[in-house]
């Protein structure tokens, strides 16, 4: 399959069942589609800042969509592995290719903006950065709270709502992704990991 993330969308990628990944990663700067100014304001602006467009999804069965985007992205990976004299130019083509196909697909979806939807992402993105910084430490609900400067309740409203959990779910689930790194790529102990990411009690 095939994901577009819209700008400033906190996200990561990993396998269901916990096994190796292998995928092509493209990452943009917007301002590679600023060669028309005009066509910028039509075709790029309303999606980019359009906050009900976090990510799409393109599968095989969407044939024809499907097909142009891998085939820009693998041609994209190629190039940038060969690295030729002015490959760059042959990338933004193909990045306006795929963007043509983007365009299309979020043409039907309604634009969504907003003061309090664009406070709660803020809010949502202070929390989880601080998560981040102190998965180490013993977190509680009205640490991670007080790092946003909201309510326990509300707290757990944007974390439900934009990330499907619970702050604590969401603190553990870290906690387990970087111990499982650690556990493939040192050579601690189990009990050594699990103090290091967090975990202060056997069960």
């Amino acid at each position: 399959c095939l994901l577009f993330v819209n700008a400033r969308q906190l996200h990561y990628g990993f396998k269901a069942d916990s096994g190796d990944c292998d995928f092509i990663c493209v990452l943009f700067h917007p301002s590679l589609l600023k060669s028309s100014a005009r066509l910028f304001r039509k075709a790029a602006e309303p999606i980019l800042c359009n906050e009900g467009i976090d990510f799409l999804l393109f599968e095989e069965d969407d044939s024809e969509d499907y097909r142009a985007i891998a085939g820009c992205v693998r041609k994209t990976a190629a190039l940038r592995k060969r690295e030729t004299p002015g490959y760059e130019w042959e990338v933004i083509g193909l990045l306006n290719r795929i963007w043509s196909v983007i365009f299309r697909r979020c043409e039907e979806i309604p634009a969504v903006s907003g003061n309090a939807l664009y406070e709660d992402r803020q809010l949502q993105r202070k929390m989880v950065s601080y998560i981040f910084s102190h998965f180490a430490e013993r977190l509680t609900l009205e640490e991670i709270a007080a790092s946003g400067r909201v309510s326990r309740s509300k707290c757990c409203l944007i974390f439900k709502k934009y990330l499907g959990e619970s702050p604590i779910d969401f603190v553990n689930s870290y906690r387990l992704e970087k111990s499982c790194l650690e556990l493939r790529n040192t050579t601690q102990s189990i009990t050594e990991i699990a103090l290091n990411c967090g975990f202060y009690h056997s069960s």
